[in-house]
């Protein structure tokens, strides 16, 4: 039945296309060098076909047209019909595109080219010039011995090295980065790639990026690249050089950090230099520099809340000035945006952005900041690491400029209803150190009010600080222990003795948070007793990846009595 099939459809194909079908291809010099025809999203105005003239001289293209053909019944379609007396020189590529590029009128396509599996074919009155098919197709006649891949979206088919005909599609084409009107392919060629485009910078410091270098050149490459980043009217900075020796198609991550003495945050350029090869259009990619913290940060998640309860992010004003929010979007690691609902949030104030606000509401009766949902749903936030982060959470602003970026891991395990908090509003959102830990309040979380684990100041020493100390609940409810983690050590526990050894609190502990902390003693012992005066202590043990115990670090608390 399947190769019935496939006769009916050779023989429709031969009735209608008789002379085309049964002659060979007519060289020309006039080659399909790349077609694109998978646009990421909407494909139509976008796709392109380029031609590239690879004979001795010019050539006159009157008469030449190019067919798109369905792969499944071998029926083309009009696309382009060259006008009379167009001249390809020797060596020249002709662009012919959709209307959303930037080509002359009579060198718009006339229809869609469609996604794989099909062909495109370049003809001259009867006669077919050049072919190329993609895909599994059923039907031979649409490729040249073998067809090429169908292309991912976003990429197209391109010959390597441009013009290569051996008359063998899979061979000819390959997958790669679209390249209109101009060659595919050089012999010395280094390209730089984001996988982002803003830098977030933390008070003018570049903390670390990776940079992708490929060698997209036929040629090995081997020798030093400066990278640099160009911002506006800002001086250049400091070039950051990095050693290269890559064979063709090989890529490498380089991590790039760096400090700016001045610079004007915004639009910006990621250069590669230093004589570095023939195609300079893939030596630098614009990114956005944005500052952090900044005016508006994102100051504490809710991802696993208790079942029927809401998920909820707290957003925090820095400034004294009042914001409205209306028109921001709030975007999460997949892409999936949500529009807040029209808001403001006042001066040094807070604002919570609810999945569901009467929940929230019954679940925290005494909230007394902003309240807001979105217009739609909030996108899900993540429990569970994939790979380094559990979920990312963008704030946009009306503009789409991006406000704030803060990414987590799944600190909770499988405990619910308990918040992440960061650190303070005064670090910045791509710290090294990381800037969350979970909430150690009773009830969970602290909407609306001071994180439990704030800081004031950044902590630079390893020994930990006890402040006040003496202190007395009655007066100053609690005293906060503050420290921080060294770079091998990933985890705290937070325990309070008495001068016997007995271990009377543990008042805080984290595997995996931000290197600095800081919790908050009352004065109780584990069964919410109020102790007694006296001499304490505070123990805190830092731990490792396996979680054995690397350093303790000791100091005496006093517990005074009121009145002194």
């Amino acid at each position: 039945m399947k190769m019935m099939r496939m006769i009916q459809i050779l023989l429709l194909a031969a009735m209608q296309f008789s002379s085309r079908a049964l002659s060979c291809d007519i060289s020309s010099g006039v080659v399909i060098n790349e077609v694109y025809y998978d646009h990421p999203g909407v494909d139509s105005g976008w796709e392109f076909i380029e031609l590239l003239n690879m004979s001795d001289s010019a050539i006159d293209l009157s008469g030449h047209t190019l067919e798109a053909v369905d792969g499944r019944t071998g029926i083309p379609r009009f696309l382009w019909a060259s006008p009379a007396g167009l001249i390809l020189d020797k060596a020249e590529i002709l662009l012919i595109a959709g209307e959303c590029r930037v080509v002359p009128d009579y060198l718009i396509l006339q229809g869609d080219i469609e996604n794989g599996p099909d062909g495109i074919r370049l003809c001259r009155s009867d006669s077919v010039i050049d072919r190329v098919g993609y895909g599994e197709l059923e039907v031979e006649d649409l490729y040249e011995s073998i067809p090429a891949v169908d292309a991912e979206d976003g990429f197209s088919l391109a010959r390597k090295p441009d013009g290569h005909d051996s008359n063998i599609n899979c061979n000819d084409f390959v997958e790669a980065h679209p390249t209109p009107g101009r060659r595919n392919w050089y012999s010395q060629d280094i390209e730089i790639r984001l996988d982002k485009n803003f830098i977030i910078l933390c008070n003018n410091k570049l903390e670390s990026i990776l940079v992708s270098i490929e060698n997209a050149g036929l040629e090995r490459f081997k020798g030093e690249i400066y990278l640099q980043i160009v911002s506006g009217l800002s001086p250049v900075t400091q070039r950051f050089p990095v050693e290269v020796d890559l064979p063709p198609g090989a890529y490498d991550f380089v991590e790039m950090s760096m400090f700016f003495s001045s610079l004007q945050y915004g639009a910006a350029d990621l250069v590669a230099s230093g004589n570095i090869d023939e195609n300079p259009c893939n030596d630098s990619c614009r990114v956005v520099l944005v500052e952090s913290p900044s005016d508006l940060v994102i100051n504490e998640i809710m991802y696993r809340p208790l079942s029927g309860r809401s998920e909820w992010i707290e957003l925090y004003n820095r400034t004294v000035r009042e914001v409205d929010i209306s028109g921001w979007k709030v975007i999460d690691a997949a892409g999936n945006e949500g529009d807040l609902e029209a808001g403001r949030i006042e001066g040094n104030g807070f604002l919570i952005i609810a999945d569901d606000g009467g929940s929230f509401m019954d679940e925290y009766p005494e909230f007394q900041a902003g309240l807001i949902g979105m217009e739609g749903d909030l996108p899900a936030l993540n429990d569970q690491n994939s790979g380094e982060i559990a979920e990312s959470v963008e704030l946009r602003d009306a503009g789409g400029g991006l406000v704030d970026r803060v990414s987590y891991r799944d600190l909770s395990g499988g405990e619910r209803g308990r918040s992440i908090e960061r650190l303070s509003p005064e670090v910045c959102s791509s710290s090294a150190d990381g800037i969350w830990h979970r909430c150690s309040f009773i009830s969970g979380a602290s909407p609306g009010e001071q994180n439990s684990v704030y800081i004031s100041d950044d902590i630079s020493s390893f020994h930990i600080s006890i402040s006040p100390n003496p202190f007395n609940p009655s007066e100053t409810r609690y005293t906060e222990i503050t420290g921080k983690c060294r770079r091998w050590e990933s985890g705290f526990s937070v325990s309070i003795f008495d001068l016997r050894g007995i271990r009377i609190r543990r008042v805080f502990s984290e595997r995996n948070g931000a290197k600095s902390f800081t919790c908050r003693w009352d004065g109780k012992s584990e069964d919410k007793r109020c102790l007694r005066a006296g001499l304490y202590l505070c123990v805190v043990e830092f731990t490792g990846s396996g979680g054995s115990v690397c350093r303790r670090e000791k100091a005496c608390v006093v517990l005074s009595e009121p009145g002194r």
